[in-house]
């Protein structure tokens, strides 16, 4: 069985094919084609170990992807076996694997309820998923700038939005008028109390809130949940027992519904604020993880 490096994983597959694999992962999932494992956390002594996985006889995988954490620090390993056979196909280092499916996942969403004419993408964060979110988002939509907001290296930030991708990122401190331009926007940050006040959000806004996914935890406060007309995750009983933005969901707050339903009903979703709540789940994992392993044994047979 083949241990395969983050440096393969970033060689074998860019942001668009991982949306895109990521993308017909959530559709299946979403016409019963495939089963998603929630996660699952063991931890002592200041020690965690976590596991989640799915099942994809579409993709003719199925894996998990395991990681410790251990004073905030993650290291990440999938493992693939075949749908089939049930043979082990390989293990691969994850870091990079879930820096990439969590922004393409993102971006599948943003695609679905961000609107077309989207101008101004308003971040939290200056850590590698907001990196990556900004990669993805623009491959959905063409923002025209990228106003950031962060506590440490947001001119290094800006600078390396700017060199690659050629439109302007501002930082600034003014959370409110940040906030207020947001035609989308993405929280990717480590914040347990909200990070800014949901009634200064445009009507419009699609909204990301994806750094947060312990109960304890909340980027988004109690009035952006209310307003939302969507409310949208991966997968609903893990949202809900992770995420401290819907563990409490306000008297009269819009159904939650499942990123994989909209794909599979091709549904059309009504103007209004979207919220769209990330906390990670294992078929993003294996789906992408499955791509890097079906692109790596093509090179290999050139």
């Amino acid at each position: 069985m083949k241990l395969l490096t983050d440096a393969q994983v970033r060689s074998a597959v860019s942001m668009p094919p991982a949306i895109a694999a990521v993308r017909a992962a959530y559709l299946a999932f979403g016409q019963g084609r495939a089963a998603n494992q929630s996660r699952m956390r063991t931890a002592t002594e200041g020690s965690m170990l976590s596991t989640m996985g799915a099942v994809m006889p579409s993709l003719g995988v199925s894996g998990a992807k395991v990681y410790s954490t251990v004073e905030g620090r993650f290291c990440f390993v999938v493992v693939l076996f075949d749908a089939v056979t049930g043979a082990a196909l390989c293990a691969m280092s994850a870091d990079a694997l879930t820096e990439i499916r969590t922004a393409a996942t993102t971006a599948v969403a943003a695609d679905i309820f961000c609107s077309p004419d989207a101008q101004v993408l308003t971040v939290f964060g200056t850590g590698i998923q907001a990196r990556a979110h900004v990669r993805a988002m623009l491959q959905v939509r063409a923002f025209s700038q990228v106003l950031l907001c962060g506590i440490e290296g947001t001119e290094a930030f800006a600078a390396s939005v700017q060199a690659e991708h050629h439109i302007p990122c501002h930082v600034t401190g003014d959370i409110a008028t940040a906030v207020r331009r947001a035609d989308g926007l993405v929280t990717a940050t480590r914040a347990t109390e909200p990070l800014f006040d949901g009634r200064l959000l445009q009507d419009h806004a699609f909204v990301a809130a994806i750094g947060a996914t312990k109960p304890a935890s909340r980027e988004i406060d109690a009035m952006t949940v209310a307003r939302a007309r969507h409310l949208v995750v991966e997968e609903k009983s893990q949202a809900l027992a992770e995420s401290g933005e819907l563990g409490a969901l306000p008297d009269g707050a819009t159904e939650i519904t499942q990123l994989g339903d909209w794909l599979a009903q091709g549904r059309t979703p009504q103007p209004g604020l979207t919220v769209y709540k990330a906390v990670g789940i294992g078929l993003s994992d294996v789906a992408l993880a499955a791509a890097v392993w079906r692109q790596l044994s093509l090179t290999e047979g050139e």
